[in-house]
């Protein structure tokens, strides 16, 4: 039972022992093994190599590829936008003869025609230029076409037709192709929303396709903003160089109006192979605090990409362009998906780190083995010259006698030690 209880006071030796050996010689001040200077001096290159060529080297390569991949899909988008406005002029275009009325399936054969040829995800409408004292006229030809209950209109807060106030003129929905989500209402002046109202008269006046910011407007799915474009239609052969001139014989407005988010989506999704892309479209004009009224997510997403206010993406990796629509610009950045796009890899980066790492292992064995090898052959040196040392002695050796006695003397060991004191003992003897 004593030997038991002794444990602890024979455990707590040593460990004394080994503190007190600390205590004298801290492992702080102990020497570092060249080979361990060596690999410490490899592994700090390396991962400051490693270093420099992200950040420097693999960041430009990276910004010059999306700066490539965000002009193609810049490039591929605004080929289809100028695609619509070429359907939407080439359906002016045939408003343009002497006949002042086109019937209404030549209206549909043409529309449908330019579908097969442009974007098909759009609604194009025709509104003729209707006087008051022309409204109830007008308003029986409806009738007789075949449209119902048709009345000049405007839409409520709910979405919902009711009769349109008098007024000089109105431009109601008479033909129209509908292809997209937004409810097609024929009789609905264009000129009761003030934003496509005011789109309408830049187009007007200076001649040329015109289209209003994002509005706000009613779809199957709700509230969703849409774009609407504009061209003029004049009357046949009449001169309208001047502003006076384009009021006065201004027939009506080809309008064509579409979903930018359901556009956009459908135009990107056919860019392959995806390269872990999100773009973000912003209205033209928007600060740094604006939302974006788009975000088309990369296909690799497993869900979408969330809302981000313009100035965060531009503090990071990102390309910034723009595609215009008739007058009008929207603005376009693309950024690459965070931890998920192939286009980040920093595959050079990573080499030059596996390469250092092993050129300094290679160089750490081979110092640790030199300096194995070289301590063998010191040792064996060492040997040779004690024992070669140890044969000059035993030839140095002289033999004296002193009192019948022998005595071994070696002159160079006297040397080495006091000689004098010696030399005088042995005088005295």
């Amino acid at each position: 039972m004593s030997r038991l209880l002794d444990w602890p006071s024979k455990l707590a030796v040593p460990v004394q022992n080994v503190w007190a050996a600390a205590k004298a010689r801290p492992l702080w001040r102990k020497p570092l093994s060249p080979v361990l200077i060596a690999g410490m001096i490899g592994f700090a290159l390396s991962g400051a190599a490693s270093f420099l060529i992200a950040h420097y080297l693999d960041a430009h390569t990276i910004q010059a590829e999306l700066n490539l991949l965000g002009d193609n899909r810049r490039l591929v988008l605004q080929n289809e936008l100028t695609n619509l406005e070429q359907m939407i002029l080439t359906v002016a275009h045939r408003f343009d003869t002497p006949d002042q009325e086109m019937a209404r399936p030549e209206f549909n054969r043409i529309v449908n025609q330019s579908r097969d040829v442009f974007s098909p995800i759009f609604e194009i409408d025709w509104a003729p230029r209707v006087r008051r004292r022309w409204r109830s006229l007008h308003e029986i030809k409806a009738t007789r076409e075949g449209l119902a209950g048709y009345h000049i209109s405007m839409l409520d807060p709910d979405g919902k037709p009711i009769p349109a106030p008098e007024q000089e003129e109105y431009f109601p929905v008479y033909y129209a192709q509908n292809t997209i989500e937004m409810p097609l209402t024929y009789g609905v002046d264009m000129g009761s929303d003030p934003v496509q109202k005011e789109a309408m008269e830049r187009s007007g006046d200076s001649g040329r396709i015109a289209a209003t910011p994002l509005v706000e407007s009613f779809t199957s799915s709700g509230l969703q903003p849409a774009v609407y474009v504009f061209v003029p239609v004049y009357a046949f052969d009449s001169p309208h160089e001047k502003v006076e001139d384009r009021r006065r014989d201004l027939r009506g407005f080809i309008r064509g109006a579409f979903l930018p988010s359901t556009l956009i989506d459908r135009i990107l999704s056919k860019v392959k192979p995806p390269r872990g892309l999100d773009i973000y479209f912003f209205q033209q004009g928007a600060g740094q605090d604006a939302r974006p009224f788009h975000v088309s997510s990369s296909l690799l997403r497993s869900a979408p990409a969330g809302v981000r206010f313009r100035a965060g993406l531009e503090a990071g990796l990102h390309w910034t362009g723009e595609v215009t629509l008739a007058d009008t610009r929207w603005t376009m950045i693309v950024v690459p998906v965070p931890g998920g796009s192939p286009l980040i890899n920093h595959e050079r980066a990573r080499t030059a780190l596996g390469t250092g790492l092993l050129l300094t292992v290679a160089f750490m064995i081979y110092m640790d083995f030199s300096r194995r090898h070289i301590s063998v052959i010191l040792l064996f040196d060492g040997l040779a010259i004690r024992l070669f040392d140890g044969f000059k002695l035993l030839e140095c050796c002289v033999t004296r006698y002193v009192g019948g006695a022998t005595e071994l003397c070696n002159p160079v060991m006297w040397d080495m030690r006091d000689t004098a004191r010696r030399w005088s003992k042995f005088a005295e003897t």
